[in-house]
């Protein structure tokens, strides 16, 4: 539904040299990180099959990322190591009353649907974050920008929470840096902007 419909914004194209540089830089420095973290990524994925089993220990959720140039929504797979357990997402509605986070954002602190031992380490470390790297490398993401939103949260966006679909989103900026999951949600769209 999000994909089909317009957001009323145009993405932030000019700047031609500085994306080329920022995307070499991207496409270099993800190259290096999946070369050399494959050993340790199959390691990984190893011990959380065994904690999981039946479970794909990489994880993929859609996300949206930099808008199109006509304006409409580009949806895109983000990779992730699996912290947490098969059908966390089809919990996530139980859970509505727990949610630690405002606006349209959904963070609880000690999330039961994460896989105990192996899945409070990787978020604990944000090693479940290693798998953007992919992303990276395939130009949906960059290293910095804003987080890449679920679908429903960018539902409840205002047009100024919409102006952070203008860039390239990434695997950390700002928010993450300073206030990280301790900020309000408008703190984060500040940061972003």
């Amino acid at each position: 539904m999000l994909e089909s419909s317009n957001s009323g914004l145009e993405p932030e194209l000019s700047r031609h040299g500085y994306r080329f540089v920022k995307r070499v830089f991207d496409l270099s420095l993800s190259s290096v990180v999946l070369t050399v973290g494959l050993v340790p990524s199959l390691v990984l994925c190893a011990v959380i099959y065994a904690k999981s089993p039946g479970a794909s220990p990489i994880y993929s959720q859609y996300r949206v990322g930099r808008l199109k140039k006509d304006g409409s929504y580009k949806v895109f797979k983000m990779y992730k190591f699996r912290s947490m357990r098969p059908g966390a997402d089809a919990m996530l509605e139980s859970l509505r009353d727990a949610n630690e986070a405002d606006g349209p954002l959904f963070k609880i602190k000690d999330d039961p649907r994460v896989i105990p031992g192996v899945g409070t380490f990787i978020r604990k470390h944000s090693i479940d974050e290693l798998g953007q790297m992919l992303n990276v490398w395939l130009g949906d993401m960059s290293f910095i920008g804003p987080r890449p939103p679920f679908a429903r949260e960018v539902l409840e966006y205002n047009e100024y929470h919409r102006r952070r679909l203008t860039v390239k989103p990434g695997c950390g900026g700002l928010w993450q840096t300073t206030v990280r999951s301790d900020g309000s949600f408008n703190e984060m769209v500040k940061l972003d902007h």
